[in-house]
């Protein structure tokens, strides 16, 4: 092999690379190059020892040299100037996707290298002229989308090259790779309106934006990331203009934005342009694709959760109308920033904190790791949403320039803001250099060792473990930070609790968060938690209002931590819910948990059973009785009969009032047994009363005795009521008086579900 001798561990695979670079060489001595073959052999020694990955740097190049037209003019290009191989060796040995790029248009490389492209950023107005050049060029959905996804490809590798070679940095990247994203959708939409032309004959007037969210709202969207979309839309009034009876406007939008998201995310043979997400539109994925601007508006104010809050931050119109689509987010702005909370903000600041604490698989991942891109986009967002309200000059998406701002109106110190910083743009570097090898979305850093230490080189850093210490450091600085500025003393069952709640938790981590509060049933532990959140157990769309849902998630941290101490928290959690979900107006009850001596009452309730749970979901006035004052229970019930014919309300009311007595310690088991006796004995009197006066008995009833442990005052729950009967022995009233018995007996059956029927063979005693 010509050129130096490279160690042992050079390439991975040092036969294969020993016959790359023999093609290579013979390559350069078959194209006609001027120059001597020495100085090809020095130049590509120099190219493949700076390169991050030798293997990768190798094999892309060959592949390079076989697609490119004219090897003698790529040779001498290479050896003549210095700049254009070191730009060729970081390509090709940065990123498998942009080197991807050049194989497929070697031609590029010569647009590439021309006068102004590194040194010019990407250009709203260049790049919308060329999209109406190939607007006007071509005239099919299908061409006009290739050529898109090729002026896509074209411009990230500008972007990239700028990268590698350091003429941009963090800020200027992301900058640009989301006004590339701008303008592509914007002409996307307006060719799917035109698409959708073949059946409406003309567009509404109804105005139509189509809103960035998430890193594409913030102008600050990764190689490879996703697009978080929302569509908004005028009003509902009226149709859209068709040959004949055409849909509602929901229809039409909801059409239009599947259009978009298809031409945006389809594949074809020049591949696709953007992985498009609009799950965090309103209802979520059970939501319509598109919402008029009052439907949108209702929604939030009525429904609204803290993280869609957090979320409409980076919110941006991105095509259509824009005017309408700044409109949108202005009148947004209240929601977002409300000059008071409905808690205190550090509340709001902790339950953003356990969504994001309560994250899985972040200790390898520069996203969610303590001290990761998450925490400063946490700290940033959580500062706005708590003085956004009354200092608007903190409402900025973008995460760096939020920073600045917030250092400048002494939210945070300018040592603060230079931790965080400085920490965002090598986190963010490192995300790239992650994304850009293989343009997948990824944030995990690698485990083997020799794929690190290639991270470290395409980070300008000389080897694995001086990276892992700059890393280290950084992610101690943030989190030093992050605990300072935002430091709210939460449990972990709390923060667990919060995080499903607020919908922040993964599948795995939702069931170790319901498990490890000692739920056996988590899927039913979820749906009665939804039930009690949102108003529906089953679809989890929420029906209660934002203020109902807060009041919950106040108490819930407490709440859920003395459920979890209970015995069977199962149990507790199904008789809570069958309580709370019955109120008309649940809110009342929610306040009413802050107070431990309410939840304390509740959950002794709740422990002891269904069925006392069940009764007081079924009496929400002994409920409110309960609230206003528990030491009514002390003294003994008064039998007073709101109605003397609804015998079965009665006992049911009072069983319950004794019951509940009872498990708050107001009576023991033989006051118990008492109230149930004396229960039974005024349901007897009051009905067999009622049967002599029906029966015209007079003075010649009969009498009742009681028997077994009705007898000796020891009656329990749902217990028989052994009794027997005795009346005179005359013959002119013992049908009547058999009658009125049989009678009575079936009355009580009734009221008691079970009564021992013997008074037919009494009939003698006198």
């Amino acid at each position: 092999m010509a050129g130096q001798e490279f160690a042992a561990d050079f390439f991975a695979e040092p036969q294969r690379a020993a016959r790359q670079i023999r093609l290579l060489h013979e390559a350069f001595i078959t194209s006609g190059s001027v120059y001597p073959l020495t100085r090809f052999t020095e130049t590509i020694d120099q190219l493949l020892s700076n390169a991050p990955d030798t293997d990768m740097a190798l094999n892309n190049l060959v592949r390079f040299v076989e697609a490119t037209f004219s090897r003698a003019s790529l040779f001498n290009d290479l050896l003549q100037y210095p700049v254009i191989a070191e730009l060729l060796g970081k390509i090709v040995g940065y990123s498998q996707y942009l080197a991807d790029i050049l194989v497929r248009d070697p031609g590029l490389f010569r647009w590439l290298t021309a006068q102004d492209v590194l040194t010019i950023p990407v250009q709203r107005d260049g790049l919308r002229s060329e999209a109406v050049r190939i607007r006007e060029t071509f005239k099919r959905t299908d061409r006009r989308l290739d050529a898109l996804k090729r002026l896509h490809r074209r411009e990230f590798l500008r972007v990239g090259a700028q990268d590698f070679l350091g003429l941009t940095d963090v800020a200027g990247a992301t900058r640009q790779i989301s006004d590339l994203a701008d303008v592509l959708i914007d002409e996307v939409l307006t060719l799917s309106a035109e698409e959708l032309s073949t059946k409406y004959l003309a567009p509404p007037s109804n105005p139509f934006a189509v809103i960035g969210l998430g890193k594409l709202g913030g102008s600050e969207l990764n190689y490879s990331s996703d697009i978080d979309l929302l569509f908004v839309y005028g009003d509902d009034r009226g149709r859209p203009e068709t040959g004949e009876e055409g849909p509602a406007m929901q229809e039409y939008f909801n059409r239009l934005g599947e259009r978009l998201i298809q031409n945006l995310s389809r594949p074809t043979a020049e591949g696709h342009l953007y992985r498009v997400d609009i799950r965090l539109r309103p209802e979520g994925s059970t939501g319509p694709v598109a919402r008029s601007l009052s439907s949108a508006l209702v929604y939030y104010e009525s429904r609204g959760e803290l993280w869609e809050r957090q979320m409409l931050i980076k919110a941006r119109p991105v095509a259509g109308n824009m005017e309408f689509g700044w409109d949108f987010i202005r009148q947004l702005q209240p929601f977002v920033y409300p000059r008071t909370f409905f808690q205190h903000p550090a509340e709001y600041v902790s339950r953003i904190k356990a969504r994001i604490e309560a994250s899985v698989g972040g200790e390898q991942n520069v996203k969610l790791m303590p001290g990761g891109i998450r925490d400063i986009e946490f700290v940033v967002q959580t500062l706005q949403l708590i003085n956004g309200g009354s200092r608007p000059e903190v409402r900025e998406p973008n995460t760096l320039k939020a920073l600045r701002i917030l250092q400048k109106k002494e939210l945070l110190s300018e040592e603060e803001c230079r931790i965080l910083k400085e920490a965002y743009e090598f986190l963010r570097s490192l995300e790239h250099r992650l994304q850009v090898a293989l343009n997948t979305q990824t944030h995990i850093l690698p485990s083997d060792a020799r794929t690190f230490n290639s991270l470290a080189r395409r980070m300008g850093i000389v080897d694995g473990e001086t990276l892992r210490e700059r890393l280290r450091n950084h992610l101690e600085s943030v989190r030093s930070v992050y605990d300072r500025v935002l430091s709210v003393p939460v449990g972990k069952s709390a923060e667990g609790i919060i995080a499903v709640i607020d919908g922040g938790v993964e599948e795995r981590a939702l069931q170790s968060v319901l498990s490890g509060l000692g739920f056996r049933d988590t899927r039913q532990a979820l749906r009665n938690l939804r039930l009690l959140t949102s108003g529906s157990s089953l679809t989890g769309v929420q029906e209660f209002d934002a203020r109902t849902r807060d009041a919950f998630r106040s108490v819930a941290p407490d709440l859920f931590s003395e459920i979890a101490a209970t015995p069977d928290p199962d149990l507790s959690l199904s008789g809570l819910t069958a309580i709370l979900s019955s109120p008309t107006i649940p809110e009342h009850y929610y306040s009413l948990l802050r107070t431990a001596g309410f939840r304390r009452l509740l959950l002794d309730v709740c422990k002891a059973g269904p069925r006392l749970a069940r009764g007081l979901a079924a009496d929400p006035l002994f409920l409110e009785t309960l609230a206003a004052d528990p030491d009514l229970l002390r003294s003994e019930p008064t039998m007073e009969f709101s109605d003397p014919a609804d015998l079965i309300s009665f006992k049911q009311r009072y069983e319950l009032r004794a019951g509940v007595r009872h498990v708050l310690g107001f009576t023991d088991f033989d006051g118990l047994t008492e109230d149930l006796t004396r229960l039974a004995d005024e349901i007897v009197r009051k009905a067999s009363e009622k049967e002599s006066r029906s029966a015209r008995l007079g003075g010649e009833a009969f009498a009742l005795f009681a028997l077994g442990k009705y007898g000796t005052r020891e009656l329990t729950f749902d217990a028989d009521l052994d009794m027997f009967f005795v009346a005179p022995d005359k013959i002119t009233l013992k049908k009547r008086i058999e009658d009125s018995a049989a009678s009575l007996l079936k009355r009580l059956t009734v009221v008691f579900s079970a009564a021992s029927q013997v008074w037919h063979r009494l009939w003698l005693l006198q």
